[in-house]
C-alpha cells in the first residue's frame, strides 16, 4: 500500500497504524512541545523508520527538521500547522482539537489569551480527568479570596457560616462564593475539620506544571494589585500602609532590593507563624520594576575611550587644580546644584485621606 503525502511516497504506513502507533495520551499535557517531544521518542522507539524526515513527508512539510525546530521552541506552529502535525501523528477527534487548544495555550502572547485558552482546554472531559487537582489549584490562585478565606480559618471566632465569612472580605464577596471556596479548600487539602469538626489549617504546597503556575501565579498578582489600589478608598488610613520610592541604581544594587524584599518576607512568615491571636488577614504586596533603562551608546562609548586616552588639555582658570572644567559634577555637587524644592531620591509616602 502507497500514500502519497506532499511530494513524499511512503510505503506500509497508514493513517490508522500511526494512530495505533502513540502511547502517549495527549489529554496528559500541558505543553504541546512536551507532547511532540514524547510523541517522537515514542513513535522513534518503536516504529520501525520512523524519523524527523518520515514525519515531515507525512506531514506535508518541505523542511526535513521543523519538527525538531518546533521540539525546540524555535519555530511556532500556525493554525494550518498545528493541523498538519495532528494528522501526522494520527490525531482524531478531540484528540486533534484538544492539540489544537494546547498550541493556542502555550503560544498565547497576553494573560487574557492565555486565560481563554486554559478555560477552553479545561471543558474537555479527558483534561479534567487527568488535570483534576491542577485546574483545583489554578482556580485557588486565580480568585483573590480563597487565599484571604484559607487565613481567615485562623483566626480565633471563625464562623464556618458562607454569609459571616462574605460580609469579613474587604471588599465583600458573595456567600455563594464564600461557600465554594470552603469547598475548594477543603478538596484541595488547604483547610480540613479538627478533631472537634471545626475547619483548621493545613500546610499544604500548591505544586502545578510551570505552565499553569506562571499563568496562575499572575493572575493572582494582578487581582492583589487591584485590591492595593482599590484599598486607598475602601480602608481607612489607619489600616493601611500605602508608600513608595523612585531611585536611580544600577543592576547590582537592584539585586541587593531584590534580596532584601526575600529576607523581609521570610521574616514576615516567621511572623505569622509566631503570631497568638491573630485579628486580620493582611496582604503585603512587593513590586520592584524599572521605569527606564538606559541602554549604552556605542558610539558615545567609544569616544569616551578616546577622550581617557588622551593627554590632559588643561584646565579653566576658574577650576580647581586638576579638574575637568567640562565634566559633570560629582554627587555631593549635583545635590548643591539642584533645585531645593526637589529631592533626586524622593520617597513618597502617602498623603491621600
Amino acid at each position: 500500500m502507497q500514500i502519497q503525502l506532499g511530494s513524499g511516497v511512503l510505503a506500509g504506513y497508514s493513517f490508522r497504524k500511526v494512530a495505533r502507533s502513540l502511547s502517549i495520551d495527549v489529554f496528559s499535557y500541558l505543553s504541546y512541545r512536551s507532547f511532540l517531544r514524547d510523541a517522537y521518542t515514542d513513535l522513534k522507539t518503536r516504529q520501525r523508520g520512523f524519523s524527523y524526515r518520515w514525519f515531515s513527508k507525512r506531514a506535508g512539510l518541505s523542511s526535513p527538521n521543523f519538527l525538531k525546530l518546533v521540539m525546540d521552541g524555535k519555530r511556532n506552529l500556525s493554525p494550518r500547522g498545528a493541523e498538519a502535525f495532528s494528522t501526522a501523528l494520527g490525531l482524531v477527534g478531540r484528540e486533534a482539537s484538544f492539540f489544537r487548544e494546547l498550541v493556542d495555550f502555550e503560544q498565547a502572547e497576553t494573560a487574557a489569551d492565555k486565560n481563554r485558552a486554559w478555560d477552553r482546554l479545561s471543558s474537555y472531559q479527558g483534561h479534567r480527568q487527568v488535570h483534576g487537582l491542577e485546574r483545583h489549584q489554578f482556580e485557588y490562585l486565580s480568585k483573590w479570596w480563597h487565599p484571604a478565606i484559607r487565613e481567615l480559618v485562623a483566626i480565633p471566632g471563625f464562623r464556618e457560616d458562607p454569609e459571616w465569612i462574605a460580609r469579613q472580605l474587604r471588599p465583600a464577596i458573595t456567600a455563594g462564593q464564600a461557600r465554594s471556596a470552603l469547598e475548594l479548600l477543603i478538596a484541595l487539602g488547604f483547610v480540613a475539620r479538627g478533631p472537634d469538626g471545626s475547619l483548621r489549617q493545613v500546610e499544604q504546597l500548591i505544586s502545578t506544571g510551570p505552565e499553569v503556575r506562571s499563568l496562575a501565579a499572575g493572575n493572582f498578582h494582578r487581582q492583589m494589585l487591584t485590591r492595593a489600589a482599590e484599598s486607598i478608598e475602601l480602608i481607612e488610613r489607619t489600616e493601611r500602609d500605602i508608600s513608595s520610592i523612585t531611585v536611580a541604581l544600577s543592576r547590582k544594587s537592584f539585586q541587593v532590593i531584590k534580596e532584601r524584599i526575600n529576607q523581609l518576607r521570610s521574616e514576615l512568615m516567621d511572623l505569622a507563624a509566631r503570631e497568638g491571636n491573630p485579628d486580620r488577614v493582611i496582604q503585603v504586596n512587593f513590586q520592584a520594576f524599572p521605569l527606564a533603562i538606559v541602554e549604552e551608546d556605542p558610539v558615545a562609548v567609544s569616544a569616551a575611550k578616546l577622550d581617557a586616552s588622551e593627554p590632559d588639555g588643561g584646565a579653566d582658570a576658574g577650576a580647581a587644580p586638576g579638574a575637568d572644567a567640562g565634566a559633570a559634577p560629582s554627587a555631593p555637587q549635583r545635590s548643591k546644584l539642584a533645585d531645593p524644592g526637589v529631592t533626586r531620591d524622593a520617597e513618597f509616602e502617602e498623603d491621600v485621606s
